[in-house]
């Protein structure tokens, strides 16, 4: 949803020949609301029939469940719920630092854990290697994963 901004002019009389304008702002102003909607899909893939399965994050906060069985069946996704704002917010800016857009981590293994956001017509993918002892990620990619799980779990509580 785009808000527009909306404003006001006003002129007020000082003394003789000066002339102030001041323009007011109603109704969204400052509201970075024209940004291209986002997604970030997490999950994991791999094992013995190939499927996957996660979550998908929406910019408006909607959380939805997915997966797919086996690679090239259909894809079953379900609404979760809509999470926290600030949640949402935390994983967007956590998504978008210059430490992170300047990773790059495609690991595979029999069990790939992965994350991947969308916006326009840039996409980025991080994959890893599931192991039994969690792997530690590079700190960028740890943040935006934990925040990304938050989102995750504040839609599941509401």
């Amino acid at each position: 949803m785009r808000r527009r901004l909306r404003s006001m002019t006003v002129a007020l009389v000082f003394p003789p020949g000066v002339w102030v304008v001041l323009l007011f702002c109603v109704a969204g102003c400052g509201k970075p609301d024209d940004s291209p909607a986002w997604t970030v899909r997490l999950g994991a893939q791999g094992g013995f029939t190939g499927g996957s399965s996660g979550h998908l994050i929406h910019s408006d906060g909607i959380v939805e469940e997915w997966s797919q069985i086996v690679p090239g069946d259909s894809v079953s996704v379900k609404r979760v719920g809509r999470a926290d704002s600030k949640k949402v917010r935390d994983l967007q800016h956590a998504a978008t630092t210059p430490e992170l857009l300047a990773l790059e981590l495609h690991e595979t293994g029999n069990m790939t854990a992965f994350l991947e956001w969308s916006q326009g017509s840039e996409s980025r993918r991080y994959s890893w290697a599931e192991r039994v002892t969690e792997p530690e990620l590079p700190p960028p990619l740890q943040k935006t994963y934990l925040a990304a799980l938050a989102v995750v779990t504040s839609a599941h509580r509401r």
